[in-house]
């Protein structure tokens, strides 16, 4: 082989090196900017999944109420399912007309309210089974929802919520709805409307032997209220 051709040959193993350096490199460079464009901050916040979600969540706020109560009520009569006295008046001794006291007059079934004495009843009496006995709810809580508010209920405890909306009930969820709930939250009905939510207790009678106003519980109350789009 003569020289000429050595040197011919020379540059041609020359000449295809420099052309796979050549794509290497920009292979590499391609991929380095592939792998930093991620980390713009101009990333449109109109694609799903596309990393700034502050704008299309809503930041929860749960809120939790309650207090102690009395767990039962008594009118000052032993018996509420069997006849009471209905009526009491005045006695006075027959031989020198002296007031001693009341007595009843009438005694019966109660069948209406005004068979029973509500004074020591804060709430609004309620008929059981008619109205041989009844019972004291009376109003712990109101929460107020505007059309586009949801509440959402995480805990109740010895409590019910009354939805009303529009002067309409809607809906009750009482604490035995929230412990058999299979979810992380009950939302309450009527979302779309201005609504007021009541939370109540019940003081069911007691006999005065088992009465004892001593004897207390908790109501309480776990929420939050979740804005929707009203459609």
């Amino acid at each position: 082989m003569t020289t000429d051709r050595v040197f011919v040959l020379l540059m041609m193993v020359l000449l295809m090196m420099a052309g796979c350096f050549e794509a290497t490199s920009t292979t590499e460079a391609e991929e380095e900017q592939d792998s930093t464009s991620g980390d713009d901050d101009s990333t449109d916040s109109s694609t799903p999944n596309s990393g700034n979600t502050a704008t299309n969540s809503q930041q929860r706020v749960w809120y939790s109420s309650g207090n102690g109560i009395i767990t039962n009520w008594n009118d000052g009569q032993d018996t509420y399912s069997q006849q009471r006295c209905l009526e009491y008046g005045p006695s006075y001794d027959s031989n020198t007309g002296e007031y001693i006291g009341e007595e009843c007059k009438r005694s019966g079934y109660p069948q209406s309210e005004q068979d029973w004495n509500s004074s020591s009843c804060d709430g609004v009496l309620t008929p059981l089974n008619g109205w041989y006995s009844t019972a004291c709810k009376s109003t712990v809580k109101t929460i107020n929802t505007n059309p586009g508010e949801a509440l959402l209920i995480y805990e109740l405890h010895e409590a019910s919520v009354t939805t009303i909306c529009n002067g309409i009930t809607a809906s009750t969820i009482t604490y035995a709805n929230i412990l058999n709930l299979d979810k992380e939250y009950r939302i309450a009905a009527g979302s779309a409307l201005s609504c007021v939510h009541e939370l109540t207790y019940t003081q069911y009678y007691s006999s005065l032997s088992d009465y004892d106003p001593n004897e207390m519980e908790i109501w309480s109350i776990v929420y939050a209220i979740q804005d929707t789009v009203v459609v």
